[in-house]
């Protein structure tokens, strides 16, 4: 919290204050109530805790598409020592199936304000390339972020990773190294400013994400990845909202597959959404409009089952009109107008409990296709 005591009473300073509160994703609800006594002023927070340790099931669609479907289960513990601390464990079968184990530590060295994330992993991963037909390929690593807070909105990390892919012997000619299996030590810097209101579904705040990474092993792969990404929450007027955002990112040295961008796979543009560009650099604008149809309100179930934990749980309707272009170009190429995919509509969002976000988008290309999407969370 901003808010400090000895302090000028400052309401902003205190909303501010509860939507980040909320952005730790602990709580179904954060309220704040500021009650004059004599002498000063009495700042009263109440929270509504969601559940910290459960097993809960996997079921997402791999690459933004409802065929690719993984499903299994896993374990989390989101708020170990009461303290924000995250570990867990889990498996799934289906599309790209695989485990992962990782622990997630947002303050650690006391006031130097550090954090830590440990993660391991291994399974399969579908290619992406365009030369060939998509075929399996092994992916087995880990990785260590060690960053820090600066204040309240600024964010630096050190991320050291290692991977190694795993080809088919008759695809092994698309590996880095000419062996049937790529190895990919990394390091890589990220710098990042968050001062969205809400993570889940902003409407007011800035966010801009910037990075680079250099993968990097003796005589078989080195390459060079680097981005930007910039988005912009502008309040109009009666809960109406102006989303923006602008990425790109590049690719210099080594270029295999794995390395590439894409659109069409985890990036899409709406009105194209099944069509696949592959390149060494990519780039993209999108621009959403998004209104209040159902206002946010809060709701209970039966306590005598799930407790307290399922007091308050949030509930919005928001719509979104929304227009948005990218593509992607290798080294050599020229970018022009007829390299973009292009492509606006509209949709319904539906604001659920336990930071879920259900998007029913309708979108059309320049030519006037169209086509509905089914997909989770804010688009941006």
């Amino acid at each position: 919290m901003e808010t400090r005591v000895g302090h000028e009473m400052d309401m902003e300073m205190l909303k501010r204050d509860q939507q980040r509160i909320e952005n730790l994703q602990l709580f179904n609800r954060v309220e704040i109530e500021a009650i004059e006594q004599p002498g000063g002023v009495t700042v009263l927070v109440m929270v509504t805790e969601r559940w910290f340790i459960f097993p809960y099931p996997i079921l997402y669609a791999n690459e933004r598409d409802w065929k690719k479907l993984s499903y299994g289960a896993g374990i989390v513990h989101r708020n170990f020592r009461g303290r924000n601390t995250n570990f867990g464990l889990s498996g799934w079968l289906g599309y790209n199936p695989g485990f992962s184990l990782y622990y997630a530590n947002p303050r650690i060295g006391g006031d130097r304000h550090l954090y830590l994330t440990l993660k391991a992993f291994s399974g399969t991963v579908r290619s992406r390339g365009l030369e060939v037909e998509r075929f399996n390929m092994t992916s087995r690593g880990g990785l260590i972020d060690i960053g820090k807070r600066w204040g309240l909105y600024t964010y630096t990390s050190v991320i050291l990773s290692y991977q190694s892919i795993g080809f088919p012997f008759q695809y092994e000619y698309l590996t880095a190294g000419g062996e049937r299996t790529d190895r990919l030590p990394s390091l890589a810097l990220v710098f990042k400013y968050d001062r969205r209101d809400l993570v889940e579904y902003p409407k007011k705040g800035l966010f801009f994400q910037t990075y680079v990474e250099k993968v990097h092993y003796p005589s078989q792969v080195d390459y060079l990845r680097s981005g930007v990404d910039v988005r912009f929450y502008i309040p109009l007027v009666a809960g109406i909202s102006l989303a923006m955002r602008s990425a790109g990112d590049l690719l210099q040295g080594d270029n295999p597959m794995y390395a590439r961008h894409y659109l069409g796979y985890s990036e899409r543009i709406r009105g194209h959404y099944d069509q696949v560009r592959q390149g060494d650099h990519r780039l993209m604008s999108q621009l959403e409009l998004r209104f209040p149809i159902v206002s946010l309100h809060y709701f209970s179930v039966d306590e005598s089952m799930f407790g307290p934990y399922s007091s308050n749980m949030p509930f919005a309707l928001h719509g979104a009109v929304f227009a948005e272009t990218g593509t992607t170009w290798s080294r050599g190429e020229q970018i022009d107008q007829e390299r973009f995919l292009s492509g606006y509509g509209a949709g319904i969002h539906v604001q659920l409990p336990y930071s879920y976000v259900l998007r029913f988008d309708y979108g059309l290309n320049l030519d006037g296709n169209g086509e509905f999407i089914f997909d989770l969370n804010a688009w941006f």
